[in-house]
């Protein structure tokens, strides 16, 4: 797991130095990196799994756009804002 958390830390510096990325994303990025790398050192998979889904959390308050979901398509009785591979899991 430490090697993962370096190689992405690698790979966000590319990226920077490829101007591919702000300096404020890379400092955001590099921030998440390092609570990843503390985690592992700290509790091995399991708190780096934990690390990672606080990550990637949606905010309580994101705001979404439910206008496209109450349309239904004619055709397939879905809604379109429904993705065939989101279908096939339920």
């Amino acid at each position: 797991m430490r090697i993962l958390v370096e190689r992405e830390e690698e790979l966000y510096r590319q990226h920077f130095d490829a101007r591919a990325m702000s300096r404020r994303a890379l400092a955001r990025l590099l921030s998440r990196v390092a609570s990843l790398r503390d985690a592992v050192k700290s509790g091995g998979i399991v708190e780096y799994r934990a690390a990672a889904a606080t990550i990637v959390e949606f905010p309580a308050r994101l705001p979404l756009q439910t206008s496209a979901c109450s349309a239904t398509s004619a055709s397939s009785g879905r809604s379109p804002a429904i993705s065939p591979i989101a279908s096939r899991r339920s």
